[in-house]
């Protein structure tokens, strides 16, 4: 097994600490926003740590959510100083989907998100 970082990588805070290794996912004006990786049913666990960016302006909250086939494997509310452990099992799916969405203009990130997949 190895462990994959997924691309979209840079610098968020999640207030503390710095995880160097990121997905940055942007909503606009209430808008909702995601991205997708084919995971060719070889992988088993996506860890991350997800929160409201800190460079953003105000405190607000954000839905994020981790989807695989079109199956929802996990949702929750974040906001800043508050993010949350994702720890979830990805075996068997094709295609993994990372997604925010809110009434106000923000970033969800996804901290040192990883895949274990098979070599």
């Amino acid at each position: 097994m190895i462990t994959v970082i997924l691309p979209w990588c840079r610098v968020d805070y999640l207030t503390s600490p710095t995880y160097a290794k990121s997905v940055r996912l942007g909503i606009y004006g209430g808008s909702s926003t995601s991205e997708w990786w084919n995971l060719s049913r070889k992988c088993t666990r996506l860890a991350s740590v997800v929160g409201q960016d800190d460079t953003d302006d105000a405190a607000n909250t954000f839905q994020a959510a981790a989807a695989a086939d079109s199956v929802d494997l996990w949702s929750g509310s974040v906001s800043l100083g508050h993010p949350a452990s994702v720890d979830v099992d990805v075996s068997g799916y094709l295609r993994l989907v990372l997604s925010a969405s809110g009434s106000v203009s923000g970033h969800v990130a996804w901290g040192d998100a990883r895949v274990l997949c098979a070599k």
